[in-house]
């Protein structure tokens, strides 16, 4: 799973003193994408419980990445559950804005793709980035998330970068960079 060594430079420093957090938490099965206020999510069946390592990069909280694992039963589970995640990841992609009293005005844009041919595993990528707006359409604020995942032997792995500090999103070097640890985290996955 992530370690500290593992956190690419291109998505900043890690701060002195933060150590990675691992739990195990339960799941409703694989989150692919849940807009800000709820207001679409796109999940597939799953294991009932999966587990998380989260490396802060900001002391603040405002931004960090983590590696989810979803672990199968067997291989050829997480093979089934591949092919269904890569035919539901398409209702991810749209642009909503909805409006509640306690948040305002909140724009919702997810899109997907993949990365043909670059990698030994079908990597999926999912670009999520909430628009918080204030008084007079000013921005209170983002929170972009660039997420890969791949199926590896028995499981099925995301890799995340959040920020709240980005508000144009992520830039392609770093995307390339989480592409690239995903890449890392599926092979160490292979030689468990």
């Amino acid at each position: 799973m992530l370690t500290l060594a593992d956190v690419p430079s291109a998505l900043g420093a890690v701060p002195p003193g933060v150590d990675p957090v691992m739990f195990t938490l339960p799941t409703r099965g694989l989150e692919l994408c849940d807009a800000a206020l709820g207001s679409w999510q796109v999940q597939v069946a799953g294991p009932a419980k999966a587990t998380e390592v989260i490396v802060p990069l900001s002391s603040s909280g405002t931004s960090g990445i983590s590696e989810l694992a979803y672990v199968y039963p067997s291989e050829a589970d997480a093979k089934r559950a591949w092919s269904t995640v890569r035919s539901a990841a398409k209702a991810c992609d749209r642009t909503e804005k909805k409006s509640q009293p306690d948040v305002g005005a909140v724009t919702s844009t997810v899109t997907t793709g993949y990365f043909p041919g670059v990698t030994a595993y079908p990597d999926l990528w999912i670009n999520h980035r909430d628009v918080y707006a204030g008084a007079a359409g000013r921005s209170r604020g983002t929170i972009a998330r660039f997420r890969i995942l791949s199926q590896s032997k028995n499981a099925i792995l995301v890799t995340s970068a959040t920020s709240t500090t980005r508000s144009k999103g992520f830039t392609n070097e770093q995307r390339e960079a989480v592409r690239t640890l995903a890449q890392k985290l599926s092979d160490r996955w292979d030689v468990r």
